[in-house]
């Protein structure tokens, strides 16, 4: 009776250890090692672009397709059954058991790939009871993944050499190609490294690794004519350091909101040129560059900054396409744009390029030198400084910056309670990076600011603009330069009908560059981009040309008396509205007056005319006479209770 207790209690044992051991086969298998893949960047065609080392100083890239040709070498040579064991071959074991008794040394191993991949997830010494883990762990990898997926394992982790690990990071540092794409005998000499990768480095030891891929090789049964034509090939190396296309763009990338589609080809090409380039400039002058295909909303290119000290091929500290610099003159586009826009000016429309005192505001042009009467278009082509203030004065600078703001684009100015931006915000007197000028060129090319009449207007009149070398006939680029002050930046961005390009040139440290301006140094380099991509180039259409238009002369605010102007309210003061009332606005004039709330036609009157705003805030107030007198003033609105 005891004994039948005995055998009842020793069943209930081994059947409990049975189940806690098919159990503990669904333990989570640690995945942390396969998980830290080095950081990569890839282009918009899948190709590696950037990599960095992962947190155990490694480069380690995890495999994505599993090459027929490269599994079938592979198990061949180290586990032909590992489509059919459970994770442990018992006959490998029992094998290399009897081999190490008789031959009083270890003859071959008795691990499977799966063991190998146990191991490589969890290195540690090679004593008995780590083996018997190993085996553990084997048979959880096989219970939990696939079959697939555990080579996928092996092949991400497996040891090449140094701090090289997987295939990919392998084939990519010693042949310089993705390993689907290399011949047979590159193949075995992949499969054979991590028998011993010290050993059997190509870099080190290209003889030994030659002769351990013909072992891999002679593994093969059905020699064929491609087998045979590999054994008799010495394989060669052409170790590559690994790339580091675009540092900049590696950094943006790891942002969430970071929208990246860089091509390859286009990165390396554009980089050298720009290296290139900037090799025959004074040290340790920079430059930055972006292109933008605005068709396919693409960023193809973005280099953030080459040359600098000693003719640095990358400055890792310094994305001079995110630094925020002031722009010079590229504002001058969508002042002018805006002014066509609310009516305030038109294409033959006259100008006088003269001295101004503006309350207390004089600007110069760059040559010192002022023009007299010409047309809006000619200003604009020639860069010309008072022409650009005075019609910034007439629609305002604080309406202009809000108008900026509402196309979400980054600016730095350094504003307070008292204090809006003042007329030196069309020259340069804010902040922003080459990447937000871009993305605001961008939305002027796909006439998404503007009206399309003013669109066509601003592109066609940029794209007449004079090539830097005045020889060449501009080949349809709508093109804009800058220099910011005392020469510390120089800018060219420009558009054809599918890309932006956009260039920065200077100093990182923002220390001046005397006699160094854009249309001097960053035009000629954007023209080079242009051509290297290819120019699609905008087209002059008769018909966006406006030659009926009368030539009215501009007439802007001045400090002199006038005949035509707004009474009520008074200029830059601040009113107190409560909810729901309004205020009057009158003018000097008894004729009839049309009234413009920030560029919004609200009403007409002769007399005086009730406005009630909305919110509070800034409002421009435009009156527009009867002989197309204009004046405007700028109020702030401001909510007071009702009692």
């Amino acid at each position: 009776m005891y004994q039948l207790y005995l055998a009842t209690k020793s069943r209930k044992i081994i059947a409990s250890v049975l189940l806690l051991l098919a159990l503990s086969l669904f333990l989570p298998v640690d995945l942390t090692k396969y998980n830290q893949e080095s950081r990569a960047m890839y282009d918009r065609n899948g190709e590696l672009l950037h990599i960095e080392r992962n947190r155990h100083d490694s480069w380690m890239l995890k495999a994505q397709t599993i090459d027929k040709q490269f599994e079938d070498l592979l198990l061949n040579f180290e586990d032909k059954w590992f489509y059919v064991h459970p994770g442990i071959n018992p006959f490998a074991l029992v094998r290399a058991l009897w081999q190490a008794v008789v031959h009083r040394k270890i003859i071959s191993g008795g691990s499977t790939l799966t063991m190998q991949v146990a191991r490589l997830l969890d290195p540690g010494p090679r004593t008995f009871w780590k083996k018997i883990l190993e085996m553990h762990c084997a048979l959880r990898l096989t219970a939990q993944f696939s079959k697939k997926e555990i080579l996928k394992i092996y092949l991400s982790l497996a040891p090449y050499g140094g701090n090289i690990h997987g295939i990919r990071a392998a084939s990519l540092y010693y042949f310089s190609k993705e390993p689907q794409f290399l011949p047979l005998s590159y193949k075995a000499m992949l499969v054979a490294i991590p028998q011993s990768p010290s050993c059997l480095r190509p870099d080190r030891a290209i003889k030994r690794a030659n002769l351990a891929k013909n072992k891999v090789l002679r593994r093969i049964q059905q020699k064929q004519g491609e087998v045979i034509e590999a054994l008799g090939e010495t394989c060669k190396i052409n170790v590559t350091p690994f790339v580091k296309l675009a540092p900049h763009a590696f950094r943006l990338y790891q942002s969430p909101k970071a929208i990246l589609t860089l091509d390859k080809a286009y990165q390396s090409s554009v980089t050298d040129l720009l290296l290139t380039y900037v090799q025959k400039l004074p040290a340790p002058m920079s430059a930055a560059c972006i292109v933008y295909n605005f068709k396919t909303n693409q960023i193809i290119a973005y280099v953030g900054g080459v040359g600098g000290v000693g003719g640095c091929h990358r400055l890792d500290g310094n994305d001079m396409c995110q630094a925020i610099r002031s722009p010079g003159s590229l504002l001058k586009p969508f002042i002018f744009g805006l002014a066509f826009d609310r009516g305030y000016i038109n294409p033959n429309t006259l100008i006088t390029d003269k001295p101004i005192n503006l309350k207390g505001y004089m600007p110069e042009n760059f040559d010192m030198q002022f023009c007299g009467d010409l047309t809006i278009e000619e200003a604009l082509q020639q860069s010309l400084n008072t022409p650009v203030v005075q019609v910034l004065d007439q629609i305002g600078p604080g309406y202009f910056f809000d108008w900026l703001k509402s196309t979400k684009l980054e600016m730095r100015f350094n504003s307070s309670a008292n204090k809006r931006p003042g007329l030196a915000i069309g020259l340069g007197g804010v902040g922003m990076s080459l990447l937000g000028l871009v993305n605001l060129y961008a939305a002027m090319a796909k006439g998404d600011l503007l009206k399309p009449s003013t669109h066509f207007w601003l592109s066609d009149t940029l794209a007449q603009t004079p090539m830097p070398d005045q020889r060449l006939k501009n080949p349809g680029i709508a093109y804009k330069t800058g220099t910011s002050y005392g020469f510390r930046d120089a800018w060219s961005i420009g558009y054809d009908s599918q890309h932006v390009v956009g260039i920065w040139v200077g100093r990182a440290d923002g220390s001046p560059c005397p006699g160094y301006h854009g249309r001097q140094i960053a035009a000629p380099l954007m023209i080079q981009v242009f051509n290297h991509i290819g120019i699609d180039p905008i087209l002059i259409s008769q018909q966006n040309q406006q030659p009926n238009l009368i030539k009215q002369s501009l007439r802007f605010k001045s400090q002199e008396k006038k005949a035509f102007s707004i009474r009520m309210p008074k200029n830059n003061t601040i009113l107190c509205v409560p909810e729901g009332e309004g205020f009057f606005l009158q003018s000097s004039s008894a004729d009839a007056v049309l009234w413009y709330i920030n560029g919004t036609f609200v009403g007409e009157s002769k007399v005086a005319y009730k406005w009630q705003p909305k919110n509070e805030g800034y409002y421009q107030i435009t009156a527009l006479g009867a002989n197309n007198e204009v004046d405007t003033c700028l109020v702030e609105v401001k909510r007071e209770a009702l009692k």
